[in-house]
């Protein structure tokens, strides 16, 4: 024998092999006829709006079509909105068990196109799901076809068997398509609307990483549910963050809506969390003001950072008044009315003077509105009560 004949020979046992091996990681493939080129999938459409809504003409094409050109409808059905009905119908006439994987990928990224659904439903209720996804997950899938919120449906329904969004990628594997919006419906339900089991399952780091992917309004939705669910926990501190700095304070609210079906207990400690958080953030190197400062964090409506002229400052909002602290050693405290406190936190300042204003209150017996911060540690405290109590009592409303 020649080595040209044993060539010819050993070639065809390697792809076997390698075929055996797609199929048996890729159970789908060896149903699924190659892709239409554009150019056919072009012609086929035209065929497709030639025949469109006459039954006769529907039933000629559908009797010429080719395997390739069946599964090339899925891909009509996906793109021809106008098309949809026609397409269906063609489907249906040329219905088989090897049309349900592509169809199932056509619903993942179209849940919301009825043809698809329908399709799907009807061909699995006379083959099942075999090969496509896991039997388990059957019930799950078929409660959300038809349903005009699937996401929702899926979320529900995993909640009542103690699941989440990330079980059901780990069951489904390449059966669920990544970033499809089938997918991204699932895992936002979760987020918006998920149980705290759910949440908790997810965990905060895959929380803060799908969060920052959300709508503005689904945004709002799951800062919403992730509070009354989960609460403020150390765990979701970034996150936390990433809520106040859309949405402000309970005390000093940035959009008020976000925060009105949130409990008082929970603002409470979120507004407690946040201040102390900011006022450490604040005054990190400077032990004795933030010492200070932290014993008035129940009292604090907002604590913020700001720059002028290269110089850093912080605001340190009371509600009815407000104090500036400047972060280099030996610079006073700068107490100011809730009208001139208001200017500064607007930003409204264009020099390191607009934030230095010596005046004199009509109801505070002290020299000015100045804090001077004796070098004796703690040596200031006293004094700075006393402006503190003596500026709460004087602006009180009502």
């Amino acid at each position: 024998m020649t080595a040209l004949a044993l060539e010819w020979e050993v070639q065809p046992m390697r792809l076997a092999r390698a075929r055996q091996w797609i199929v048996e990681r890729h159970p789908g493939t060896a149903r699924i006829p190659a892709r239409l080129p554009e150019s056919k999938l072009a012609q086929l459409r035209a065929r497709v709006e030639s025949a469109s809504g006459v039954a006769e003409a529907l039933d000629s094409l559908a009797a010429t079509l080719t395997p390739r050109e069946v599964r090339g409808l899925v891909t009509g059905i996906e793109q021809w909105e106008p098309l949809r009905r026609d397409v269906a119908v063609l489907l249906w006439k040329r219905r088989k068990p090897a049309l349900i994987l592509p169809l199932w990928n056509a619903w993942q990224r179209f849940p919301r196109v009825s043809e698809i659904s329908g399709l799907l439903s009807e061909f699995t209720k006379q083959w099942g799901w075999t090969d496509v996804i896991p039997e388990e997950l059957v019930p799950l899938v078929a409660g959300c076809l038809h349903s005009e919120n699937p996401g929702r449906s899926a979320q529900q329904w995993l909640a009542e068997k103690g699941l989440s969004y990330s079980d059901v990628r780990d069951s489904m594997g390449a059966a669920l398509l990544p970033q499809c919006q089938f997918d991204r419906l699932l895992r936002e339900a979760v987020l918006t609307n998920g149980s705290l089991s759910q949440l908790k399952r997810e965990g905060a780091t895959r929380i803060a990483e799908w969060s920052r992917e959300l709508s503005p309004e689904l945004h709002l939705k799951f800062g919403q549910n992730l509070l009354m669910k989960w609460g403020v926990h150390p765990d979701l501190r970034v996150t936390l963050m990433g809520v106040a700095e859309r949405y402000g304070l309970p005390r000093r609210p940035r959009v008020e809506r976000f925060w009105e079906p949130i409990d008082d207990e929970t603002k409470q400690a979120f507004q407690r969390l946040l201040v102390q958080r900011r006022i450490r953030e604040l005054f990190h190197s400077d032990t004795y003001r933030r010492e200070y400062w932290e014993r008035w964090t129940d009292h604090l409506s907002d604590v913020q950072r700001g720059t002028v002229e290269g110089v850093e400052y912080g605001l340190l909002d009371f509600g009815t008044f407000g104090v500036v602290e400047f972060f280099e050693t030996g610079h006073a405290a700068y107490f100011y009315s809730e009208e001139r406190f208001s200017r500064i936190i607007a930003r409204r300042v264009n020099t390191r003077r607009d934030l230095r204003e010596r005046y004199h209150p009509r109801f505070t017996p002290f020299q000015d509105n100045r804090l001077i911060h004796n070098p004796v540690p703690r040596g200031w405290y006293s004094h700075a009560d006393r402006m503190v109590q003596r500026w709460t009592q004087a602006t009180r409303r009502g």
